[in-house]
């Protein structure tokens, strides 16, 4: 089977395997209670695409071939990886759904896998990991593939908690261990071996000032290198970044509609 262009040299999670998992759309993650009991296999990559190429024509007639090669080949990319890892992170959920208003949280709508295995390139395995706004835990999945003494994810909606918690326990896992915290991320206070940080630009505004506050007070408290990852940097406007932080990479993410940054203490 040939693999896609951004799947990594190794694949230490190539399998397949059963899990609970309930998904797909607002409707079915805010009545969950049910169909998180319901045992699912992630589909194949094959049948995912056979699944979803009756949305290409009308896509294809309202952005052109260009686009809609780029939209299969994600939608391929995603398929495959959720397959070989046994996850379910794929959707796109509004807040409100989840019974979450906080005004400055994000909808959720998971990083795109090509763009999380480019970021990992800039990532060292010291330490522990932090994800802030988890979502269903794509980016902690990937995270607990590499040997960090701890993945850590906070979300804020309980439903998404339980979904990653449900991820973790299926994937394939080389980090020391994983845990998945439902709590505002204001709230979160930074573990003194956290290392790298990555965020989606899952919150805005106060919120997202805060946070960076938090991890400076983190870094102040505990001297140490550290690494963030934010991705969509449009978002990252009013955190207080200046003068402890330095930008050491961006890249296109894999849509070309936003810039991923690393930065470094």
């Amino acid at each position: 089977m040939m693999l896609p262009s951004d799947a990594p040299l190794f694949l230490p999670c190539y399998h397949q395997c059963a899990g609970r998992h309930d998904l797909l759309n607002s409707q079915t993650v805010a009545n969950s209670a049910k169909s998180r009991e319901q045992t699912t296999k992630p589909l194949s990559p094959f049948m995912a695409v056979l699944k979803g190429a009756a949305n290409l024509c009308p896509f294809l007639g309202a952005n052109g071939i260009s686009a809609t090669a780029n939209h299969a080949s994600e939608r391929f990319s995603e398929a495959f990886h959720e397959w070989r890892m046994g996850i379910r992170t794929a959707g796109k959920i509004e807040m409100s759904a989840l019974g979450i208003t906080d005004p400055f949280a994000k909808n959720y709508y998971p990083t795109d896998y090509r763009s999380i295995f480019k970021a990992f390139r800039y990532i060292t395995s010291d330490g522990s990991f932090l994800d802030y706004g988890c979502g269903m835990g794509r980016v902690l999945a990937v995270a607990a593939m590499h040997p960090f003494k701890r993945v850590i994810g906070v979300e804020i909606s309980s439903e998404l908690t339980e979904i990653a918690r449900d991820n973790l326990v299926r994937c394939r896992k080389c980090c020391g261990s994983t845990e998945v915290i439902t709590l505002s991320a204001d709230q979160y206070v930074v573990p003194s071996d956290v290392t790298t940080i990555f965020f989606y630009n899952p919150f805005v505004g106060p919120v997202l000032s805060l946070v960076f506050r938090n991890i400076k007070q983190s870094i102040a408290i505990q001297p140490r290198k550290l690494t963030i990852v934010f991705k969509n940097t449009d978002y990252l406007r009013g955190a207080d970044i200046d003068g402890w932080l330095v930008k050491t990479a961006e890249f296109a993410a894999c849509d070309n509609t936003h810039k991923i940054a690393v930065f470094k203490t």
